[in-house]
């Protein structure tokens, strides 16, 4: 049956299949429930790593390392000073900060034309990355306000 072959994809009880109609038992799907994170930069930063973290692989959401390589692969070439911030483990300054805000307009741009379907997998490797740098390594009080705008968008 494809209604329980769904449930087991998306760890939703089988039994909820007999007991509840289609479609309402998916609902039940434990990434679609509400989340409480905190209104404060810790409860974002917490809400973007859930948004990219442990529980998304069954669906695809955790960036591959293919997409991660060569995101900072084309930042070597037309960016270095920017790469050498990601990449060094030191503070992140105002090179990468831009880098980032400029990835993030071109991906909505490229979403914008061409659809968000091929840019899944280099969006949520640039959110991981985002989320990593913000959760371990240093920046001015401006540039993180910064990343966490490029984060949202």
């Amino acid at each position: 049956m494809p209604q329980r072959l769904l449930a087991e994809l998306f760890d939703i009880d089988p039994c909820l299949v007999d007991t509840h109609p289609w479609p309402t038992w998916l609902e039940f799907d434990p990434l679609q429930q509400h989340r409480d994170f905190p209104w404060t930069a810790r409860g974002a930063l917490d809400a973007l790593t859930y948004s990219v973290g442990s529980d998304m692989h069954r669906r695809s959401f955790i960036p591959s390392s293919t997409a991660l390589t060569a995101n900072l692969f084309s930042w070597l070439t037309a960016d270095p000073l920017a790469a050498g911030e990601i990449t060094s483990g030191r503070r992140i300054g105002e090179a990468a900060v831009t880098r980032i805000e400029h990835r993030v307009r071109t991906l909505r741009r490229t979403d914008d034309e061409d659809g968000g379907g091929t840019l899944i997998r280099e969006a949520e490797a640039g959110d991981a990355m985002v989320a990593d740098l913000l959760a371990h390594r240093s920046y001015s009080l401006d540039h993180g306000r910064r990343l966490y705008a490029a984060a949202a968008r």
